[in-house]
Order: structure tokens, then C-alpha cells, then sequence
């Protein structure tokens, strides 16, 4: 019954995404070409409300069923739920800088505060306090990091599919599996959403998708660590492509006197893209994660005294593209 009512979800899945473009042409609900994005014309925005409510369906049934335990259901929904809404008003009515903060700040404090809660401890309460209020900003940013990337068609898609099928992997070769039925699901869901935003893309997922990511993956690392399910030189291979992106485009600006504030188009992926194609973007991060980031996972699981020196040789590709097409790169 599980598995049907699974299937089922992942149809409407497809066939509410293909209603969704309609209706988000009728209402407007679009993203207009510029000069600080990568695309022309007029396309549909906000899509990740579709396969976001899909999610979270799915994960609820997942734990009525009793298949997800209730520490990785209650953070998963919660958060899930309140990006959703955050990042799908803002598509639609361009919420203000201070207010999308503001209510990140909540969102990611509340997670933070259930998992890591200083005080519990009575011992270097005041460490333990700063320790958690620099995790929040940091994940604030890793939050916002994440619509950096869906700035090409199929590109933020194409790597949230393989972060997740990394996460399964190693989860499934340790016999750890709390958190295989999330990433399963979302793995799902957005390759069939791939469908619809790969190059030439008929539809965004919008701050919708992109902050319903960006939370999920944010919680799944919580929930990695605070479980003890894998270490943190694995996670940093399993995202190691988003962070160098990202983390490395920021620096680089920051070094180069370009200001970090304002919308760019000066990340690798974004040159690459207006270069070649955004479908070969797309084939790359694939091919990226399959053929290297996963192998050295596996080996770095396996040779677990040597992971740091894994993670090392896992990020050096990424360094190459980053310094070949990233920010010394670019004109703008």
C-alpha cells in the first residue's frame, strides 16, 4: 500500500507541475530575463511548491507507516513547511531583504535549538551558546547559497539529485538507514522535475525550490551528525561541488574587491554556462559527482583513517573550475 500510494504522489507530482506552468503564466508568476541572469524571455517561476507539498506528503506517510522516526520527521516537516511558504511568497510578491532574513533566522535558530540546544549544558554554557549562534549564521548562509545555484536550467536540479544519491549511498554501505527514505523521496521528485527545467527550461523552482533544498539538505546534515551517521570529512565530499561553487565565488569576489551583495553572474557554473551551453552544465555536474565524487566517497568510507586526505584530492577539480571560469574569469 506504501509503495502504490508512493507512486501515486510521484505522478501527480508530474502532472500538477505540468498544471502549475499553466496557471503560473496565467498569474504571472514568472522570471523575466536580464542582465544579471543567464536567460531570455519570460518563464514560469515558483515551481517548487509543487514537488515541495509532493515531499512533504510523502514524509508524512512515510511516518504514519512507521518508517521515519519522529526526530527526523518533526525537523524535516517543519522546516520544509516553513521555507516552502517563505520562499513562495517571496516569488510571487518579492518579499523585502529584512523580512526574508528575519524569518530565516527563525526557521534555522528553531532547528538549530532542537538539535544543539547550549543550554542543556551546564558546563561552557557561554562556548557552547557561541557555537550555536555561529552554526545559525553559517547555515543561514548555506541556505541562501543554494538559490545561488539555480541560476542555469537543470543546474541547482541537476546537483541537489546527486547530493542526494550520495547521501543514499553512503548511508546504504553503512547500513545506516534513518535518513535513506528522505533522500529517496526528494531524489524523486526532482528528477522529475528535471524533466521540466532542463535546458531549454519551461519552468523555475523558483525561491520556493531553491530554499525547500537548501533547509532539507541543511537538516539532513544535522541529522547526519547529531545521529553520528557519518563523519563530517564525508559530508564535505557529498557537497564539496556546492561549497567550492559557492564558498570559493564568495572569497574570490571578496579578494578581487567585487561586492557580493548585489546579484552577479560570476560563478563558475555561470560562465561555463554562457560559454557553452547550460544543458553541458548540466551533464558535467552529473558526470562530476558519478565518476568522481563518488568513488572517493566510497574509498574514503572504506579507508575511513585516511578521509581527510579523500577530501582533500575530492575538491581539487572543483578548485581547477572554480579558478578557470569563476570570478577571475569574468568581465562583470
Amino acid at each position: 500500500m506504501i509503495i502504490i500510494s508512493y507512486l501515486l504522489l510521484l505522478l501527480l507530482n508530474f502532472y500538477f507541475l505540468t498544471f502549475f506552468i499553466k496557471i503560473a503564466k496565467k498569474k504571472q508568476i514568472v522570471a523575466i530575463g536580464n542582465n544579471k541572469n543567464l536567460h531570455t524571455g519570460i518563464i514560469p517561476r515558483g515551481a517548487g511548491i509543487v514537488f515541495g507539498v509532493i515531499y512533504i506528503l510523502c514524509i508524512v506517510l512515510a511516518s504514519v507507516e512507521g518508517y521515519i522516526i519522529n526526530d527526523i520527521f518533526y525537523p524535516i516537516v517543519f522546516a520544509s513547511v516553513s521555507c516552502l511558504i517563505l520562499g513562495f511568497l517571496d516569488d510571487i510578491y518579492d518579499i523585502k531583504i529584512s523580512v526574508k532574513f528575519l524569518s530565516q533566522l527563525f526557521i534555522i535558530s528553531s532547528l538549530m535549538f532542537y538539535f544543539y540546544n547550549p543550554f542543556l549544558y551546564e558546563n561552557y554554557f557561554t562556548l557552547n551558546f557561541i557555537f550555536v549562534m555561529m552554526l545559525i549564521l553559517f547555515a543561514i548562509w548555506m541556505l541562501n547559497a543554494y538559490n545561488f545555484l539555480d541560476g542555469a536550467d537543470g543546474h541547482l536540479t541537476s546537483v541537489s539529485c546527486m547530493q542526494c544519491l550520495l547521501i543514499i549511498v553512503v548511508l546504504y554501505i553503512n547500513n545506516k538507514f534513518e535518513l535513506i527514505i528522505p533522500a529517496f523521496v526528494l531524489l524523486s521528485l526532482l528528477l522529475i522535475f528535471l524533466k521540466f527545467n532542463w535546458s531549454p527550461a519551461k519552468v523555475f523552482m523558483g525561491d520556493a525550490g531553491s530554499l525547500f533544498i537548501g533547509i532539507n539538505f541543511i537538516v539532513y546534515i544535522l541529522i547526519l551528525l547529531k545521529l553520528s551517521l557519518v563523519s563530517v570529512y564525508l559530508i564535505v565530499i557529498i557537497f564539496s561541488y556546492y561549497l567550492i561553487d559557492t564558498f570559493g565565488t564568495l572569497i574570490l569576489r571578496t579578494a578581487l574587491s567585487k561586492t557580493w551583495r548585489n546579484r552577479h553572474r560570476s560563478h563558475p557554473y555561470q560562465n561555463f554556462s554562457r560559454i557553452y551551453s547550460h544543458e553541458k552544465m548540466s551533464k558535467y555536474v552529473i558526470i562530476y559527482h558519478f565518476i568522481w565524487l563518488l568513488p572517493i566517497l566510497i574509498l574514503a568510507n572504506i579507508f575511513s583513517n585516511y578521509e581527510i586526505y579523500f577530501c582533500l584530492i575530492a575538491i581539487i577539480p572543483s578548485i581547477i573550475f572554480l579558478i578557470k571560469f569563476g570570478p577571475i574569469y569574468s568581465s562583470e
